[in-house]
């Protein structure tokens, strides 16, 4: 019998013993720290490798807005290539030549510890790029680009068709006031508003769905173009679809209701 207490009893202190280390290894938090901070070191080490080595280049003016066809003097300056190879190409380029394009393509060969220079943008179509700087071997992007930007020239004929289409319009919508039937017609309508429903629904909820699918379909790369195409399904109508009404002979006093 005493054996026996002897031999539980060394049991029981090994458990014991094994359950405190097993505590003492699950509170430790010095060897999850410790891979923690080498882990964090060694991505700074990268990191600054990284930006050691990246190129420098800095554009006169920062960003640029031009029209469409104009061009426009940009400067710029390469530094810090102390770390780059001597037979290093660098290419500046624009990302998308479609909006603007560089009028010819600047090639440095064997660039020195700073090099500077100057080209000339030209904007093509509406929309907005970067002109940035590339080694051509390796692809490796320099941190500094230019915004530009490419809006439409304004004309004088432009503010004059504008003036005009306002005017115009004002009249028409007069002339539409006028010949709504406000006692019947447009009662009916009002009671039970089937149409204006179903105008409602096109205009708010299928036009919006439709044209962010064929903004995000057509110019998948162009987040510009497509707030367009956005903004176009969901502005109103109203103006052609009422005086196709009249034209056809068809229910005015309907299609002004759901268009306006």
């Amino acid at each position: 019998l005493s054996f026996y207490v002897v031999i539980l009893s060394r049991f029981e202190i090994f458990f014991k013993c094994s359950a405190e280390k097993m505590i003492f290894v699950r509170m430790c938090p010095i060897s999850g720290m410790v891979q923690f901070l080498i882990v964090i070191v060694t991505l700074l080490l990268v990191c600054h490798a990284v930006v050691v080595n990246m190129l420098k280049i800095s554009f006169t003016p920062s960003n640029v807005t031009l029209s469409m066809s104009d061009s426009h003097l940009i400067s710029y300056e390469i530094t810090d290539l102390g770390n780059i190879p001597g037979d290093t190409e660098l290419l500046i380029y624009s990302e998308d030549k479609n909006i603007a394009f560089l009028e010819k393509e600047i090639v440095i060969s064997n660039p020195l510890l700073n090099f500077a220079g100057t080209f000339n943008i030209t904007g093509n179509f509406l929309g907005k790029t970067i002109i940035s700087c590339k080694d051509r071997k390796t692809g490796k992007i320099a941190e500094d680009s230019i915004d530009v930007v490419v809006v439409r020239k304004k004309r004088f004929i432009d503010t004059l068709f504008t003036a005009s289409v306002a005017t115009l319009v004002s009249i028409l919508y007069i002339n539409f006031g006028c010949a709504i039937d406000w006692s019947g017609e447009f009662r009916n309508i009002l009671r039970r508003p089937i149409g204006p429903a179903i105008g409602f629904c096109g205009q708010f909820i299928a036009m919006p769905l439709l044209s962010y699918a064929l903004g995000r379909l057509i110019f998948p790369n162009n987040p510009e173009m497509q707030l367009g195409m956005f903004f176009t399904g969901v502005s109103p109508a109203g103006g052609a679809s009422n005086v196709w009404a009249v034209l056809l002979e068809g229910n005015l006093s309907l299609s002004i209701v759901m268009t306006t």
